[in-house]
């Protein structure tokens, strides 16, 4: 069972990094009307980038809730 929880999670991951790249070509795509790679490997490597990116982002948030807990750290958080 470990060995089918752990293909799971992989699976779960890529399909997540698939999700966030669609994300990212339709957005792009909607918003300056530009045309970007679909193939796989482009929207992995994509993926792959932007996760790395909303993981940079939210560790700073982090420390800020864990300095400061409250709402109004939340309320700033999000404004920021």
């Amino acid at each position: 069972m470990p060995v089918g929880y752990i293909i799971g999670l992989i699976i779960g991951f890529v399909i997540l990094l698939f999700i966030i790249a669609w994300l990212n070509v339709a957005l792009t795509d909607e918003i300056w009307h530009t045309q970007t790679r679909t193939d796989w490997k482009s929207l992995l490597g994509q993926g792959f980038v932007l996760f790395i990116a909303l993981i940079i982002v939210h560790v700073p948030a982090n420390l800020v809730n864990l300095a400061v807990p409250g709402i109004v750290a939340v309320i700033v958080l999000f404004v920021v």
